[in-house]
C-alpha cells in the first residue's frame, strides 16, 4: 500500500497541470501514487495524460458536478495511507516538507503547514495571509479557513468526503468536520505548497463570502458567524490591496 496518494483535480487547465506534476516528480517511488481526476477537458489534457510514461498516473476523465465532486472521486480512487489534494496550479514547495509523512512513523491523522502565494506568472506574494495557527483547533475556524487545503495531508481512514453541494467553500466545511471528529493534528512547521491566486473562489469573491456565511452559521451559530464576518469584511480591502501590489 502506498504511503501517500497525491490527488490532482483539473479541468481545462493544461497550462497549469504539467507544472503541478513536475513539482512532485521528485517523490517518484513506491510510497507515492499519483491520481489525476479530469472533468472531461477539451484543451488537450486527455492527450497529455495518455502520453505520460515517466510518472505513472492513475487517471480518469469524465464530467463531474464540480471541484468537490471531483475531489471525492479522487478520494475513492486513493490507496495510500495518507491523501493530499494538490490541484492543477498548486505545487509542492520542497521535498523535505513531506519527510514526516513519507519517512517518519506518523501517529497523527492530519498534518498541515504553511502556503506560499504566487501570481500566475510565478511571482511570490509571500506566505498565506495571517500565517497558520501554531496548533490548529476547531475554534480557529470561526473566522474561516486558516490553512489552505493544498497544505493539508490527512490519513485516508480519517478523511471525510467533501460536501459537493458547496461550490467554493467545501474545503472549509470539510476541515471543520474533520476537527469535529477529533482527528489528531500535527503542525509540520514547514511551507508545504505553493498556491496560484486567481482560482474559482478568488474570481467569485461575493459568492464565496455568502457560502462561507452559510457554512460557518451551520457549524457555529448565527451570532458567532455574524461577528466573524464583520471582522472578515473589515480586513478584506486590505487583503485585496496587498495582493494588487
Amino acid at each position: 500500500m502506498p504511503r501517500l496518494s497525491i490527488i490532482t483535480v483539473t479541468y481545462n487547465a493544461l497550462q497549469e497541470l504539467p507544472a503541478t506534476l513536475d513539482s512532485v516528480r521528485c517523490l517518484k517511488d513506491s510510497s507515492v501514487e499519483f491520481i489525476v481526476v479530469d472533468g472531461g477537458s477539451t484543451d488537450g489534457t486527455l492527450e497529455y495524460l495518455q502520453g505520460q510514461q515517466e510518472l505513472p498516473i492513475h487517471w480518469i476523465s469524465e464530467k463531474d458536478k464540480g471541484i468537490y465532486d471531483a475531489m471525492n472521486k479522487g478520494l475513492k480512487m486513493a490507496r495510500g495511507e495518507f491523501v493530499w489534494f494538490l490541484n492543477a496550479g498548486d505545487f509542492l514547495h520542497h521535498e523535505e516538507a513531506l519527510n514526516e509523512v513519507l519517512l517518519g512513523n506518523p501517529k497523527s491523522d492530519l498534518f498541515y503547514g504553511d502556503t506560499e502565494m504566487t501570481t500566475p506568472s510565478g511571482l511570490s506574494l509571500g506566505l498565506r495571509r495571517g500565517g497558520v495557527p501554531a496548533q490548529l483547533e476547531l475554534d480557529a475556524l470561526r473566522t474561516g479557513m486558516k490553512v489552505s487545503h493544498q497544505s493539508i495531508i490527512v490519513r485516508r481512514s480519517s478523511a471525510l468526503e467533501f460536501d459537493s453541494s458547496y461550490q467554493l467553500v467545501g474545503d472549509l466545511d470539510w476541515l471543520i468536520r474533520l476537527l469535529k471528529n477529533s482527528v489528531r493534528v500535527q503542525n509540520l512547521n514547514q511551507i508545504v505548497s505553493k498556491f496560484t491566486i486567481g482560482g474559482a473562489s478568488g474570481q467569485q469573491w461575493t459568492k464565496a463570502m455568502k457560502e462561507r456565511w452559510l457554512c460557518l452559521q451551520f457549524h457555529f451559530g448565527f451570532w458567532s458567524t455574524l461577528w466573524a464576518h464583520v471582522l472578515i469584511l473589515l480586513k478584506a480591502p486590505f487583503v485585496h490591496l496587498r495582493w494588487r501590489h
